[in-house]
């Protein structure tokens, strides 16, 4: 049997052609360490509410109860918040208003086709940075008293 060390060779640049890079060209969006780290959405309770904005706690406290709703960030492409029935999503946005379900708080609530671009998040169909739309708004679950 004959050895053809440049045979071996060609095999093993063709398997990292193959294998290799691609599974390192696909990973996940952000997850480099020169682009950015995977978005997290700001939550907010009663607690949170009551210590950071407490003229609007004070406004709804009687009709309203506020918990954090269940985040999940999957592979850093989405951010859907889901929130216990009877209970419905609500935002509050930089300004202190509070918009509670309605066409654009469905539960869940979902935030899809993400990717980051040059350090700043993205979003599909929307033009420029979505950075700081996510971080201006946070997300809860308000259930009616």
């Amino acid at each position: 049997m004959q050895f053809y060390p440049s045979l071996i060779l060609l095999n093993a640049l063709f398997l990292f052609s193959l294998v290799i890079i691609p599974s390192e060209v696909n990973m996940a969006p952000c997850l480099l360490p020169q682009d950015c780290d995977c978005i997290k959405r700001g939550l907010f309770d009663d607690n949170w509410l009551q210590s950071n904005k407490p003229t609007v706690f004070n406004a709804f406290k009687d009709k309203y109860s506020f918990s954090f709703p269940e985040t999940t960030y999957p592979e850093c492409e989405s951010i859907i918040s889901v929130c216990p029935e009877p209970a419905e999503v609500a935002a509050i946005y930089a300004n202190g208003t509070i918009k509670i379900g309605g066409a654009t708080l469905k539960n869940p609530f979902k935030l899809t086709q993400l990717w980051c671009e040059d350090g700043n998040w993205m979003k599909v169909a929307y033009s420029g940075t979505f950075d700081a739309t996510i971080r201006a708004t946070n997300i809860s679950c308000a259930l009616k008293k």
